[in-house]
């Protein structure tokens, strides 16, 4: 079973790469002429993902055993790419699973209130431009988020047992594509 589930994380891993290498336009393009022209810059690419599987005690509970090898599949499936920063609500379910990749990249979790979404892609649009950011949030605020990035689209509240979903959304300007795929 964990042999199929390293093919499926692979599989899944090639896919997220071939989403952000169709989305990143090439820095320069030679016309016929020779002349060089510049294209646009990068998008910047967020992955967004609701925080792993958590246990049952409290209002803020640890992650589970399930939830712990979910975070670390994340981080896995990140690995072959330069991630920038890693944002987390302050919860520990939420910092839990965005540990193992913020720490695979040497990165500090950066803590955000979910409730100011404004302020939070002002800030990743601001300081990571053309990067990879990953959002850690919870089963209400990951919707409200990505509905916020792409208002012309509806993203409805997630089951409370919903830990697979994991969005890659590109922002060029103003355009914002949303690809939502299911990790294994």
């Amino acid at each position: 079973m964990k042999r199929w589930n390293n093919i499926c994380g692979l599989i899944f891993l090639w896919g997220v790469i071939g989403l952000i290498a169709c989305n990143r336009p090439a820095n320069s393009q030679s016309p016929p002429g020779g002349e060089k022209q510049e294209t646009a810059a990068p998008p910047l690419t967020i992955f967004l993902v609701r925080h792993a599987e958590k246990g049952t005690d409290g209002n803020d509970p640890d992650l589970t055993e399930k939830g712990m090898d979910r975070a670390e599949d994340i981080s896995r499936m990140l690995g072959a790419i330069r991630l920038d920063a890693v944002y987390s609500t302050p919860y520990k379910r939420t910092v839990q699973t965005g540990t193992p990749a913020a720490m695979s990249f040497g990165l500090e979790i950066q803590s955000y209130d979910p409730r100011n979404q404004d302020n939070l892609v002002r800030e990743i649009e601001q300081k990571y431009p053309g990067g990879n950011v990953l959002i850690v949030g919870h089963s209400n605020t990951v919707p409200a988020l990505l509905s916020h990035l792409d208002p012309a689209h509806s993203y409805p509240q997630m089951a409370d047992n919903e830990y697979d979903n994991f969005y890659v959304v590109t922002i060029q300007g103003k355009a914002v594509k949303v690809v939502q795929l299911k990790m294994p």
